[in-house]
């Protein structure tokens, strides 16, 4: 049975055309919004890009051309591309316009590059259960939150601010797409982030505007969903696109951000979709074919979303993602179409997302869905520093396991990968998140130019309804293709043709399933002590006090103090070493007041350990290091300075590269 037949037409719910404008004297778009429209709503010559996409959406049903997905659902127009463009496309704030009335925002282009907005920004967090000691605030003093390249001492203090504090000061550990991702070739810059995150926070009351966009149709080049920051949101559904035969389009972009698909058209059964066209084009009826891509997909699915809305308008942002996801059938589950299912049981390919839009199921869904609880955060941060070995005919895979979470009550929805690697040609690299066997593959050896990734953001959808508690993530990294770049020179600590994994930082979205019990966002680390307690030392008595789970070096676990009178940290030094001491440099320091050479995990350590005194190193057998298993979390300290003594034969690896671009603001939009 067609959905209208049960009386739903998207009435009452209003779609944002984003797009190079809407021809409102064409008689199935004469209903257009004009007072909720951008300043230029129309389109500029032989503009019809926004026109047909806004016929597929809601075109009216009449006896002039097609009828769109929700003909009974409003319109509204911003024109953010083309030879006349309006005010709100140079600052980015067309895209969620008037959210208070726009329920949906369409979107059929991308950008080929970020747009960089100067701008300055403060510390986000509030800190409102913690003294300004414990605060990230003073952590990071000095720190420029608007560059993306937080230090690592600020970007560890986040990180475990926000697993000890998150109820506290929820908004800004959820968002750390706003102050770890640098404006970059495919990275969507913090001002755009935030101008999605205002439509999903107010838009619809508080509901929160829904955003759809079309995945892009570059898939004949290898291009990946993970390489566009809008379409690799977790605010966003992206859509890729369907023949036919409802198989994947030879041109639709695919990667672990796409979300579900739709009915675009493809070469090989070119034509099927009716759709108004200008009036100025002067076509028979104003009416003509669509054409194909992506592009054609995604309205589709903003008419479907309309009828949702309709159905229940009391749906959340993440509620309507929710319904699509468990409602898209799947027409094909050839061995090509990348299909997997994860513990839950939820299939996602990187060809089709969820599925095929199923508009009767999804609307029937709604009326019924139980909302979903109030959006939670976990987020862990690794070091690593391995290298990444050039291919020699051989790929060499490094391996990097993040700590497990404890969480059993938290249920995945996304999940976002921060990744800093040092490299000649990050192109050359494939990069891939993996956990119980399902594996997402964040990017490809092709395409991607330039030299390293400094907090590069990657998104996957294939753990979605999983529990947090359910296995450890690892990312694996391999070179696969030789030779080298540009030449990095002093700034890089291995040989050119190499590279080196820093650091990534994993943070799951998602919600609590018992609400009925205070959630408790702990990390639950594997393969360490749960605290480890420090005593004993005549010469650095600040050393002693209770150390917390605070990462992982690779195999090994660190921990910070959380309550000596300066800060400190131990940490695992490859080539044999424990060291408590003030700064780990990423693990990779031996710059500390009490050490000991060992190789074992830190509960089988045994020996004396040597501290640093007056009259240079001594051994000291009264010294206890004692690993615990029973944790008592405690908020973190923030750093205070004090004088370092070296150790002997110490070998420093300090190191410091970025690399990002700033663009001035100008029309780099690709109709998909």
């Amino acid at each position: 049975m067609c959905i209208r037949d049960r009386g739903y037409t998207g009435a009452g719910v209003q779609i944002l055309i984003n797009d190079n404008g809407v021809d409102n004297t064409h008689p199935d778009l004469a209903k257009l919004d004009v007072a909720n429209s951008c300043d230029v709503y129309a389109p500029s010559g032989w503009d019809a890009h926004g026109t047909v996409t806004a016929s597929l959406a809601a075109g009216d049903s009449n006896s002039h051309c097609g009828v769109g997905a929700a003909p009974g659902a409003g319109i509204a127009s911003c024109t953010m591309m083309g030879a006349n463009v309006a005010s709100e496309s140079y600052d980015g704030s067309f895209i969620s316009k008037n959210h208070d009335v726009n329920d949906i925002s369409s979107n059929s282009w991308g950008y080929n590059l970020c747009e960089h907005h100067s701008y300055s920004a403060s510390c986000p967090f509030a800190c409102p259960s913690v003294s300004s000691d414990d605060c990230p605030c003073d952590a990071c003093n000095g720190d420029d939150w608007a560059s993306g390249d937080l230090s690592a001492t600020c970007e560890q203090a986040v990180v475990t601010y926000c697993t000890n504090h998150f109820e506290n000061d929820a908004t800004p550990c959820l968002e750390l797409d706003h102050y770890f991702v640098q404006c970059g070739s495919g990275q969507m810059s913090s001002h755009g982030h935030d101008t999605m995150l205002d439509g999903v926070t107010n838009g619809r009351g508080g509901l929160g505007m829904v955003f759809v966009f079309a995945a892009g149709n570059s898939y004949d080049v290898g291009q990946d969903v993970n390489y566009e920051g809008y379409q690799n949101s977790r605010f966003t559904m992206s859509v890729g696109a369907l023949g036919q035969d409802l198989k994947h389009a030879s041109y639709s972009s695919t990667g672990a951000p796409v979300f579900i698909s739709a009915p675009g058209g493809d070469s090989e059964n070119y034509h099927g979709m009716l759709a108004a066209q200008p009036l100025s084009h002067g076509l028979t009826d104003n009416c003509g074919d669509a054409g194909m891509g992506t592009s054609y997909a995604a309205p589709l699915v903003s008419g479907v979303v309309a009828m949702v809305l309709e159905a229940n308008p009391n749906l959340t942002w993440r509620d309507v993602q929710g319904v699509l996801a468990s409602t898209a059938t799947r027409p094909h589950e050839d061995a090509e179409d990348q299909w997997t299912t994860n513990q839950a049981g939820v299939k996602h390919s990187y060809k089709y997302g969820f599925g095929l839009v199923d508009a009767h199921a999804a609307v029937i869904a709604a009326q019924s869905w139980a909302t979903l609880g109030a959006e939670i955060t976990l987020v862990t941060a690794t070091t690593s520093g391995a290298a990444l070995l050039d291919f020699d005919g051989t790929e060499h895979w490094v391996e990097s396991e993040a700590a497990e979470f404890g969480s059993s009550d938290f249920i995945i929805e996304s999940v976002s990968v921060y990744v800093t690697i040092e490299h000649p040609r990050r192109g050359d690299l494939r990069i891939e998140l993996e956990r119980n066997g399902v594996t997402s593959l964040l990017t490809d050896d092709k395409l991607e130019q330039g030299t390293s990734y400094t907090h590069w953001k990657f998104f996957t959808l294939r753990h979605w309804g999983e529990t947090a508690d359910n296995g450890a993530f690892t990312l694996r990294v391999a070179d696969r293709r030789a030779g080298s770049g540009d030449d990095l020179g002093s700034r890089r600590r291995l040989d050119d043709d190499d590279g080196v994994l820093v650091k990534w930082t994993l943070q799951l979205y998602g919600h609590d399933s018992d609400t009925s019990t205070p959630w408790t966002p702990q990390p639950t680390p594997r393969g360490g002590c749960d605290s480890v307690t420090v005593s004993g030392s005549n010469d650095q008595s600040s050393s002693h006090g209770t150390y917390l789970f605070s990462g992982r070096c690779e195999d090994k676990v660190y921990y910070q103090c959380s309550d000596c009178s300066f800060t400190r940290y131990l940490w695992y030094k490859n080539g044999g070493y424990w060291v408590i001491g003030q700064d780990p440099d990423g693990c990779d320091s031996l710059n500390g007041y009490i050490y000991i050479n060992s190789d074992d995990d830190l509960a089988d350590v045994s020996g004396n350990w040597i501290e640093s005194t007056s009259s240079g190193w001594t051994p000291n057998s009264d010294i206890v290091v004692e690993c615990n298993f029973d944790p008592t979390p405690r908020p973190s300290p923030s750093p205070s300075t004090l004088p370092t003594a070296a150790l002997p034969s110490r070998t420093d690896h300090s190191y410091s590269y970025s690399y990002s671009h700033s663009y001035s603001y100008s029309y780099r939009t690709a109709t998909y």
